[in-house]
């Protein structure tokens, strides 16, 4: 799978579990709408994925080193995958654990802030600075204000949805650098 096709499908798949994340902290008949919409976005996304992927390139481009690419994303990745340990595990011991969503909103938008270059895609820099900017907006608000646990798990959770899906509708229209 070509990388922008497994990118949208990627963000596609993390999108829907924020989604169903935001989506249970609402009443019922809100929360089946909302899982029903949820569900149809995904499988839009992902159709038009597998379209992209027919109509995609199957190598890297010309000049590009595969295996360096690969290595890289898998370092961040792996960076990403320990930070949100590490915040799962400070936020549970502190007694804290509401701010598990924001913060982990916080970690997923720095890391695509290098995966922007390992990639080059630009829009990566746009979909990593709007996470952080939800991730900031919910502390700063949550903390201002005497939000239940819901609240707390339903803001960021929903807007990093929108986020991801937006970003992987338009990914494969993006250009690179």
């Amino acid at each position: 799978m070509p990388g922008r096709t497994a990118g949208m499908v990627m963000m596609t798949i993390f999108g829907a579990i924020w989604w169903m994340a935001g989506s249970g902290t609402m009443d019922m008949p809100c929360r089946t709408a909302a899982l029903i919409a949820g569900a149809a976005v995904t499988v839009a996304l992902l159709v038009y994925a597998r379209r992209q992927n027919a109509s995609a390139t199957k190598e890297p481009p010309p000049g590009v080193d595969g295996a360096a690419v690969m290595r890289q994303f898998n370092l961040v990745g792996m960076a990403e995958g320990l930070a949100i340990l590490v915040v799962v595990i400070a936020c549970v011991v502190s007694g804290y654990p509401q701010l598990i969503a924001a913060l982990v909103c916080l970690v997923v938008g720095v890391h695509f802030l290098p995966l922007a270059g390992v990639f080059h895609v630009p829009l990566y820099r746009i979909t990593g600075g709007v996470l952080v900017v939800v991730a900031v907006v919910t502390l700063v608000a949550g903390a201002a204000g005497s939000w239940s646990d819901d609240t707390w798990l339903a803001v960021p959770a929903i807007a990093s949805a929108i986020v991801l899906w937006l970003t992987a509708a338009v990914l494969p229209t993006s250009g690179a650098e």
